[in-house]
């Protein structure tokens, strides 16, 4: 059975599709934005994402770039009222691997999933650029490149290999380190963040593989699994 996982903001639509959804046979779940979908991929599996774009909080091409680097097996067909061809041209880029506008027919949405489901399941695993090892603390890296790690260092990656799209804010680092938020001085973890980068562009050349974000927190740039 096919597992669809619908994002849809509006009550009444979200409620029409999985109803509809359900209807023709697949395993439907549903949500209005994009919150909980990092939760619900590691709790359960889901075949494709039905995505609506003008969401509360993250925007959908957002979810989507995010979810194409971290879930390539996860299709994603983006329903929305976005009907410009330059908007098509942007979702297609940004991960969808269909793209169908508001108001759609049931059938055309049921032909859409089906024919994305059987694209995603001839896709092999993705293999993670980085795994960090807890036994040892050290990040491995292709080509046999090993990075030994502080007990902070480690702390600090497993906050990143379990965030969606590998994005973290300074809140749950200094969570991950076991801090208290309201009383740990920022620049101490700035001064930690900046001792990573470093190390591993020196053993690495990896130069930007963690980087601040415009909003608060940083971004670790490629896959990163734990084992």
């Amino acid at each position: 059975m096919i597992r669809v996982h619908v994002i849809e903001d509006d009550p009444d639509l979200l409620d029409d599709v999985t109803f509809g959804l359900r209807h023709e046979g697949f395993e439907v779940s549903g949500a209005s934005d994009g919150r909980d979908l990092a939760q619900r991929l590691e709790r359960q599996s889901v075949d494709v994402l039905v995505l609506d774009l003008t969401l509360p909080g993250e925007d959908g091409l957002l979810i989507a770039s995010r979810l194409r680097k971290m879930y390539p097996n996860v299709g994603v067909v983006m329903l929305t009222g976005r009907i410009s061809v330059a908007d098509r041209v942007i979702g297609l880029e940004s991960g969808g691997d269909m793209y169908l506008c508001k108001p759609v027919e049931r059938r055309e949405l049921v032909a859409a999933i089906r024919a994305v489901s059987r694209r995603v399941v001839m896709l092999p695993p993705k293999k993670a650029a980085w795994v960090l090892v807890r036994e040892g603390m050290k990040l491995l890296g292709q080509e046999g490149i090993e990075v030994a790690l502080t007990r902070q260092e480690f702390q600090m990656l497993h906050v990143f290999s379990v965030a969606y799209g590998g994005e973290a804010s300074r809140k749950k680092l200094i969570e991950g380190l076991e801090k208290n938020y309201l009383d740990y001085d920022e620049r101490r973890l700035e001064t930690l963040v900046s001792r990573l980068r470093r190390k591993i562009f020196a053993i690495t050349g990896a130069n930007n593989l963690i980087r601040p974000l415009r909003t608060e927190g940083y971004l670790f740039t490629e896959p990163l699994q734990e084992r």
